[in-house]
């Protein structure tokens, strides 16, 4: 079996990549130019410079074109990708370019439904294999596999999560595109979250309205991909990366978004639309990275409000 793989991710992408070459099925990869590093991570497992193809956003339908053409792979493995595919490079291969959705199919279809599952608080994600058609993440489905997201999770150490189990869905799906006829499932239709990457609304704190719960889900399907939730605080922007939740008294009483507690042994404590209380413990302001407990030095006081 001769695969081509389009890749463009070091953490989900690359462990495919190494299986094919490990397998010897590999005959070639590309990568979007932008994406230079990938270069030296397919270097660095044996690939030999005339297999790795480099993808311009000007002339990328045409090089990938040339690369099938000369290369004669029985699939097309696409390990992530910024651009829809069309229709006349999908049918130079009909019913052979295989993508690696990074998410349960049908509800999280589109570009990033890491970010969504994980702000959604959903138990799974996972990854969905399908067969690519002219339609983004509607192919027939040849297998799908779920890997719990526990709680407090961020989007990058789910990703991390992933990547320790790719090695064995890619054996599976390699052992299936080798069993004939290839098998296709049924997936349940239901409710659809947004197909799309967050805009910056869905990355802003609402602390009027906003839980704590939502909130920290939030944090977590920011970082570090999205580089934190985005609020302000004195007129300021600021970016939370991490907060924790936490318990509160008596004396820990306020309108959402306000600090209701700040010392060096706590860090900053705030107040969510709810109740519920959250401890900040990783910020991003004007580009440094800073403790919760070292905010409380920057005039992040009790009685404060962030935006």
């Amino acid at each position: 079996m001769k695969i081509f793989a389009i890749c463009n991710s070091d953490q989900l992408g690359l462990p495919t990549v190494v299986r094919l070459k490990e397998l010897d099925f590999l005959v070639g990869v590309s990568y979007v130019e932008r994406y230079v590093p990938l270069i030296h991570s397919f270097k660095s497992i044996g690939i030999a410079d005339e297999k790795i193809y480099s993808l311009s956003k000007e002339n990328w339908v045409n090089s990938l074109q040339e690369a099938i053409s000369e290369l004669k792979p029985d699939y097309v493995f696409v390990l992530t990708f910024p651009w829809k595919i069309p229709s006349n490079l999908l049918n130079l291969l009909p019913g052979s370019f295989i993508n690696f959705h990074f998410g349960l199919l049908p509800k999280y279809k589109g570009a990033d439904p890491i970010f969504w599952e994980v702000k959604n608080y959903e138990p799974e994600g996972g990854l969905t294999v399908h067969v690519m058609n002219e339609e983004i993440d509607e192919g027939a489905v040849i297998m799908q596999e779920k890997a719990p997201i526990g709680p407090g999770i961020s989007y990058g150490l789910y990703c991390n999560q992933l990547t320790q189990s790719i090695g064995a869905w890619t054996d599976a799906l390699l052992n299936k595109l080798q069993t004939e006829p290839l098998q296709f499932l049924e997936l349940e239709a239901g409710e659809s979250a947004p197909d799309r990457s967050p805009t910056q609304t869905d990355l802003t704190i609402n602390w009027a309205e906003q839980t704590a719960l939502e909130i920290e889900n939030l944090v977590n399907a920011a970082n570090p991909r999205y580089g934190g939730a985005i609020t302000t605080f004195a007129g300021q922007p600021l970016r939370i990366l991490e907060v924790t939740p936490m318990g509160g008294n008596d004396d820990m009483k306020g309108q959402p978004g306000e600090i209701v507690h700040a010392d060096l042994t706590y860090g900053i404590i705030v107040i969510c639309a709810d109740g519920e209380f959250l401890r900040v413990s990783v910020a991003e302001i004007a580009g440094a990275y800073i403790s919760g407990i070292k905010l409380t030095t920057f005039g992040f006081f009790k009685g404060a409000k962030f935006g």
